[in-house]
C-alpha cells in the first residue's frame, strides 16, 4: 500500500487498509469494513451501506489484511464470499488481500497471487530489535527466532514480552521451550496473542467439516521437517480414508504448507498442536508404530543389493525418524530393535551422533536382552569411534564384550574383540591377543569371514612386516569365496596401505582406486574418504602432488557431508602438497588447521601426539627449509609415512 506505483494513483484517503485480524464473524468483518471506509451513514444495513458508499466513490484500492480470519470463521464462509464477489463487481474498486492460505479465497476470481514466505534471518532480526533495541547485541537473538520460524507475528509478540520482562533471548528460548506458544501474547485477541491466531484456523468449520484433517495435522506436526505425499500416503498417514481431502482442508488453512512437494508445518504451529493440551496421543504411538515397520523395510547393511536404494530412502526421513523414535518411552523390544538399532546404524555409517542410540540404550536397560543391548552398545562404540571419542568408544565395546560373552555369542564376541583392538593403537601385543582371541572365537562360530576380518587386523597392526601383503592376500581370497563384498573392499584398502609402506606405489595406486570404486559401489561413505585420503598419500609419495591435492579434498567432501570434522593427517597431506607446488602460504595454513585438529583429539593417544608433533614440525619448515627433525620428530613422521616418502617429504626443493 506504501508502494510508490499505488500511492501515484490513489491518493492516501482512497487506500484503505481493512485490520481483519479480530473479524472473527460475518457481522464484525463487515463492521471493520464500514468503520474502515469512514462511513458515517448507519441504516441498520451494514453491507447495504458500503455497497452504496463503494458505488460512487472514486477510483479505491482495499487491502483486507489477515483476511483468513473471516474466511475461516464458522458457519460464515458462503457469506464472507458472497461480500468479496459483491465489491468485486465494481470495476473501480481494486482488492487486495493477504491471507494464510494456499488456496486463494472466491477461487474463479482473478486474482494475481503472490506466495509470500517468512522473513529472513536479517530482517527477522531487525523486525525483533525495532521493538526492543536492548536486544541488538544479544547473541541468541537469532537461535530464538529461527525456532518460530521466524514468522512476524511471532517476531513481534516475542519483543514485546522480551521489553516487558527483560529476558534475554536465551531465559526466552527456555520458557518457550517449558511453555510453547502460550508466552507469544496474552492478550485476548489474534492480534495479541499466538495461541488466539493459530487457534482460529484449528477451530475454523473447515476444521470440523473434515474429521480426519486434525488428526494429518497431529502427523505432520510430529515430522520437524515435513514429508512427501508419498510417504504420507505409503506410510505416515497410510491409515486415513481421505488424505487428499485432508491435506486440502490444512492448506487451505494454512496449517499446513508445501515447499518443493514436502508438506510441513510451520514451527510456532507445531508447537502449538504438539502441546499436551491438544495433541492426539493415539497419534504418537501409531507414528511410533510406523517409524519401526519404515525402518524394518529399510534395514538392510553395507554389501546387500538394497543397501544404497535403502539409504537414499532413509536420508530424506532422517530427521523425522529421530524425532518420533525420541518421543518413545516404553521399553518395547520391537522398537528398539527395529527402530533405534536400525536407526543408529545409519547414523554410525552416514551422519554419526549419539542421540537415538543413547536413547535406545536408556530404554535396553530395563528389559533383560543381552544381544540386544550388546548391539546396542557396540553400535554406540561404533559412532564414539567416528567421531574419535575414543574413551567412550571403548568403554561401550567392553560393555558389550561382556554382554556377548555372558550370551555365549561368539561370532558377537569376536566382532567386539576386533573393534577394541583397533583402539589400541601401538600396543602391539595386546592387539595381538584380541586379535588371536577373536579368530578362536570365528573358528568356533564356523565363521571363516569372522577369520579373514582377524586376517586383515593382523595386517593393519604391521604394515611395514614383509608377510603382511601375502596375508591380505590371503584374506582377500577367503571373502572372494565367501562373496562379501564389503569384506573384500576393506581388505583391498588394507592392501594400498601396506603396498605403500613397502615402497611399492604404483601397486598402492591400483589397489586403492579398486577400494575406491568397490566402496562407491556399495555406497560405503566413511571407506570412499580413508580410500580417498590413502590415495591422496600414495600420490604425494609418487610426486603427484597436483592430484594428491584433489583425493585429499575429495576425502574433506565426504566427510564434510557426513557432518565429521577434516582429519589432522589430510589436512596436513595437503600441506605437504602445497609446499612441493610453492605454494607456502596455502601450507602453512594447512599445517596451521592440522595442528588445531589434532590438538582437539585424545593427546595421551600416541597417533595424535606424533600428529601434534608432526605438524608442528612441517609448520617451522615452511619458514627453514633446511630444518632437519629430531630424533622425537623422525620418529612421528615415520608413524605416518614410509621411508622412502621421508625422505622426499625432507629433500630440498
Amino acid at each position: 500500500m506504501g508502494h510508490e506505483n499505488v500511492k501515484a494513483h490513489f491518493s492516501d484517503d482512497l487506500r484503505i487498509w481493512v485490520p481483519c485480524v479480530k473479524a472473527t464473524s460475518v457481522s464484525l468483518f463487515l463492521e471493520t469494513l464500514h468503520s474502515s471506509l469512514g462511513i458515517s451513514v448507519k441504516s441498520g444495513n451494514t453491507f447495504g451501506d458500503i455497497l452504496a458508499e463503494l458505488k460512487t466513490s472514486s477510483p479505491i484500492v482495499i487491502l483486507l489484511d489477515n483476511f483468513e480470519t473471516p474466511w475461516n470463521a464458522d458457519s460464515g464462509q458462503s457469506e464472507v464470499e458472497r461480500i468479496v464477489r459483491d465489491i468485486q463487481q465494481f470495476p473501480h474498486v481494486k482488492l487486495f488481500v493477504t491471507m494464510r492460505t494456499s488456496t486463494p479465497p472466491c477461487g474463479d476470481l482473478p486474482w494475481h497471487q503472490i506466495d509470500l514466505r517468512a522473513v529472513d534471518a536479517v530482517a527477522a532480526h531487525e523486525i525483533y530489535t525495532s521493538w526492543h533495541p536492548k536486544g541488538r547485541d544479544d547473541t541468541g537473538v537469532s537461535q530464538l527466532l529461527e525456532s518460530i520460524g521466524n514468522m512476524p507475528l511471532g517476531i513481534l509478540l516475542l519483543a514485546k514480552v522480551a521489553k516487558v520482562t527483560h529476558l534475554t533471548a536465551q531465559a526466552l528460548m527456555d520458557e518457550y521451550n517449558r511453555q510453547g506458544t502460550l508466552i507469544l501474547g496474552q492478550g485476548l485477541d489474534a492480534e495479541s496473542n499466538m495461541d488466539v491466531c493459530i487457534g482460529l484456523s484449528v477451530y475454523s468449520s473447515r476444521m470440523k467439516a473434515h474429521p480426519e484433517a486434525f488428526y494429518l495435522l497431529c502427523i505432520i506436526s510430529m515430522l520437524p521437517v515435513g514429508t512427501s505425499y508419498t510417504m504420507l500416503s505409503e506410510w505416515w498417514a497410510r491409515d486415513l480414508t481421505n488424505l487428499m481431502g485432508a491435506l486440502e482442508v490444512l492448506q487451505s488453512t494454512s496449517l499446513v504448507e508445501v515447499r518443493d512437494s514436502i508438506f510441513f508445518v510451520l514451527p510456532v504451529i507445531q508447537r502449538y498442536i504438539l502441546h499436551p493440551s491438544r495433541f492426539l496421543e493415539q497419534v504418537r504411538s501409531s507414528m511410533l508404530e510406523t517409524a519401526c515397520a519404515f525402518l524394518k523395510e529399510h534395514s538392510s547393511e553395507v554389501g546387500d543389493p538394497l543397501y544404497k536404494t535403502h539409504s537414499a530412502a532413509l536420508a530424506l526421513e532422517d530427521s523425522n525418524l529421530e524425532a518420533v523414535l525420541l518421543t518413545a518411552e516404553v521399553p518395547a523390544p520391537h522398537v528398539i530393535r527395529d527402530g533405534f538399532l536400525t536407526l543408529a546404524r545409519y547414523h554410525w555409517m552416514h551422519r554419526p551422533h549419539v542421540d537415538v542410540v543413547k536413547h535406545g540404550l536408556t530404554l535396553a536397560h530395563s528389559i533383560d536382552e543381552n544381544i540386544l543391548q550388546g548391539n546396542l552398545l557396540c553400535c554406540y562404540g561404533d559412532i564414539s569411534y567416528r567421531l574419535h571419542q575414543f574413551d567412550n568408544a571403548s568403554k561401550q565395546f567392553k560393555e558389550a564384550l561382556v554382554k556377548f560373552l555372558s550370551s555365549s555369542d561368539r561370532k558377537r564376541t569376536g566382532d567386539c574383540r576386533l573393534s577394541i583392538s583397533y583402539l589400541l593403537g601401538r600396543q602391539f601385543d595386546a592387539r595381538r591377543k584380541l586379535i588371536d582371541e577373536a579368530r578362536d572365537d570365528y573358528e568356533a562360530a564356523n565363521d571363516t569371514v569372522g577369520v579373514g576380518r582377524c586376517l586383515v587386523a593382523l595386517g593393519d597392526l604391521r604394515l611395514r612386516h614383509p608377510t603382511t601383503i601375502g596375508l591380505l592376500k590371503e584374506a582377500e581370497r577367503v571373502f572372494a569365496e565367501a562373496k562379501d563384498i564389503r569384506r573384500h573392499a576393506e581388505c583391498t584398502l588394507s592392501l594400498l596401505r601396506a603396498y605403500y609402506f613397502s615402497g611399492d606405489y604404483d601397486s598402492s595406486y591400483t589397489s586403492g582406486i579398486s577400494a575406491l570404486e568397490q566402496h562407491e559401489g556399495l555406497g560405503y561413505l566413511s571407506q570412499c574418504a580413508f580410500t580417498a585420503h590413502d590415495l591422496g598419500r600414495t600420490l604425494s609419495a609418487r610426486g603427484d602432488h597436483e592430484n594428491s591435492l584433489k583425493y585429499f579434498l575429495r576425502c574433506l567432501e565426504i566427510r564434510k557431508s557426513m557432518g565429521l570434522s577434516p582429519l589432522g593427517a589430510t589436512l596436513e597431506g595437503m600441506g605437504l602438497g602445497w609446499v612441493k607446488l610453492g605454494k607456502n602460504m596455502d601450507a602453512r595454513r594447512a599445517f596451521e588447521e592440522s595442528f588445531q585438529q589434532y590438538s582437539s583429539e585424545d593427546s595421551t593417544r600416541t597417533v595424535t601426539r606424533n600428529g601434534i608433533i608432526r605438524s608442528q614440525f612441517l609448520l617451522k619448515r615452511t619458514q627453514d627449509t633446511d630444518l632437519d627433525p629430531t630424533k622425537e620428530e623422525r620418529s612421528a613422521l615415520r608413524g605416518r609415512y614410509s621411508d622412502y616418502h621421508i625422505d622426499k617429504i625432507l629433500a630440498p626443493l
